[in-house]
């Protein structure tokens, strides 16, 4: 028997396919070289042409493997597979990222939640095409610029993202989310209230440790401008009475030394807050509580 090769277009075999050629990345603005690599194309293939454009004549280089000048920039070349009988594939496009130094920042909001309920983390970069990795407990996934986190315990908790632009990885940015645990509502009725037309509407929050939940009353609970809080325990420690919006920012805040636990603390919070809801947190010594309060 004999085998007779077949031409195609003038090239004994047939004409060569397109080389595979991975790209490269040049992390942190480049200032360095990258190393390239040509495979396949076909039996017959015994070389490969290294172009600067995809039109252009003449090759730059021959061989499987090139080494590029150092980049400072994103650059492109142009790869064919080459037979021992001269015959060429079409070309093959690949790119040298050149990936810019960048940072990424993360934010929550709220930063202060409830077990159990959902925080919104957010992930930016100072430059395009980012993609982010995030690492931290209780997330909806792992990856994307926006996640959600449920934490079901109290604690802070840490999140981590990491941005990448190919291969380049950016350092790591943080941010830290509270949570608190329900300890239930009071009413108020095993005890006086200060104010008997008062009902107390309101869900206390804290450690789940009793030892370090400090007993208040806050009331009336939605408020418009003030609120009286009653610290339940007697103690020399001074208190702090910290009122924020549900992104963490801190819209008022108070102290005052010994505290009689009959005679309830009445501030005026409320003359410029935006109707909404508001976290109020009250610290005596090693205790405290926070209290949820909306404004009208």
């Amino acid at each position: 028997t004999v085998q007779i090769p077949v031409t195609v277009n003038g090239c004994p075999g047939g004409v060569p396919s397109i080389p595979t050629v991975p790209g490269a990345y040049l992390c942190n603005g480049g200032g360095s070289a990258a190393t390239l690599t040509a495979t396949g194309g076909g039996a017959n293939v015994s070389t490969y042409k290294w172009y600067p454009a995809a039109n252009s004549a003449t090759a730059f280089f021959t061989g499987s493997t090139y080494t590029t000048p150092v980049l400072t920039a994103t650059t492109s070349y142009y790869v064919s597979a080459i037979t021992a009988q001269g015959c060429e594939s079409p070309r093959r496009r690949v790119n040298v990222v050149v990936a810019p130094v960048f940072t990424v920042a993360a934010t929550a909001s709220p930063s202060s939640i409830l077990a159990g309920s959902q925080t919104n983390l957010s992930a930016t970069a100072t430059t395009s095409n980012v993609t982010y990795s995030w690492v931290g407990p209780y997330l909806s996934s792992n990856s994307g610029s926006s996640v959600t986190a449920t934490p079901l315990q109290s604690g802070t908790f840490t999140y981590t993202v990491y941005g990448k632009i190919g291969t380049c990885t950016s350092a790591p940015a943080t941010v830290q989310v509270s949570v608190f645990v329900a300890i239930g509502a009071e009413t108020g009725n095993d005890e006086p209230q200060p104010d008997p037309e008062a009902k107390l509407r309101t869900t206390g929050f804290t450690s789940e440790s009793p030892e370090k939940q400090l007993s208040v009353l806050v009331y009336p609970n939605p408020f418009a401008t003030e609120i009286a809080v009653q610290i339940k325990e007697t103690s020399d420690e001074k208190v702090e009475v910290t009122l924020r919006d549900l992104s963490g920012r801190i819209v008022y805040f108070y102290t005052a030394g010994f505290i009689n636990p009959m005679i309830p603390l009445q501030l005026r919070v409320g003359e410029n807050l935006a109707q909404g809801v508001y976290l109020l947190h009250l610290s005596q010594g090693e205790k405290e509580a926070v209290v949820k309060i909306v404004k009208q």
